[in-house]
């Protein structure tokens, strides 16, 4: 087996960059919570602009993962494509091993913050959709045929509106 150290370099690398990115896609994450608690929409579609940012980074730093997974499990000796980290990891010397493992860890740990405050951020999203939907059930049913009121203060209900607010005057 030869040295297959320069990939294992360059997977730490990449992996690094990554887990910068979802530092930042954390905070946005937060951020995006937070402008969803507190109504504030015009912050919710910049943020969002942001996140969609990171996350295509992320797709780039994938692939370039993959690649550089690919040429390490060849050098290892690996028969597969887009082998894990964890087989590399265990067809890995120890010394190269742990600093790997340290950063992949460390990107997990980070996943899993992230996968939070998605799902609460899921959760506000889904419940301000189920607010619009039941205002909207509400409007529509108030616009079938609501009573208005003639000059001498007689009901009408001879005509078809499409206001939920009776006509006066």
């Amino acid at each position: 087996m030869g040295r297959p150290y320069e990939e294992v370099g360059a997977l730490k690398e990449v992996l690094t960059r990554e887990l910068t990115i979802h530092e930042e896609l954390i905070e946005t994450a937060n951020r995006l919570n937070a402008a969803l608690r507190e109504n504030r929409l015009e912050e919710v579609r910049d943020i969002s602009a942001r996140y969609d940012s990171c996350t295509c980074r992320i797709e780039h730093l994938e692939q370039e993962r993959l690649a550089v997974c690919d040429r390490l499990a060849a050098r290892l000796g690996l028969p597969d494509r887009h082998v894990n980290i964890r087989r590399l990891l265990d067809s890995l010397p120890g010394e190269e091993r742990e600093g790997l493992a340290k950063v992949r860890d460390r990107l997990k740990q980070k996943l899993g913050s992230l996968v939070r405050v998605n799902t609460s951020n899921r959760i506000l999203m889904e419940e301000s959709l189920q607010e619009i939907s039941r205002t909207v059930e509400f409007m529509s049913r108030a616009g079938g045929k609501p009573a208005g009121y003639r000059r001498g203060g007689k009901l009408d209900t001879s005509v078809m509106r499409r206001s939920m607010i009776n006509r006066t005057a």
